[in-house]
């Protein structure tokens, strides 16, 4: 988990984190900004600053590879430790 994340980003990652699990694969391995956008309804310029403050970068021509996306927001935002909440 990257400590220091805004908890807006937080919110919007775990939102693209969704959203990418459902998108098809096999037929686009990749995805752009805009268009990831344009699914959530949301600025692209907001996508690629969150992407950028976890370090992760795509490339010009193709975008974002969706699978190590998924991974890397996993690493972003998911807790190391397991906590219970319920008894």
């Amino acid at each position: 988990m990257i400590k220091n994340l805004p908890a807006n980003t937080v919110e919007r990652l775990s939102s693209y984190r969704r959203k990418l699990l459902s998108y098809p694969l096999a037929d686009r391995p990749y995805i752009h900004s805009h268009s990831l956008a344009h699914l959530l309804k949301i600025n692209a310029a907001h996508i690629r600053r969150d992407l950028m403050l976890i370090g992760f970068t795509g490339d010009v021509h193709k975008g974002y590879n969706v699978e190590k996306l998924i991974v890397q927001i996993g690493n972003a935002i998911d807790c190391e430790k397991k906590q219970k909440i319920g008894f």
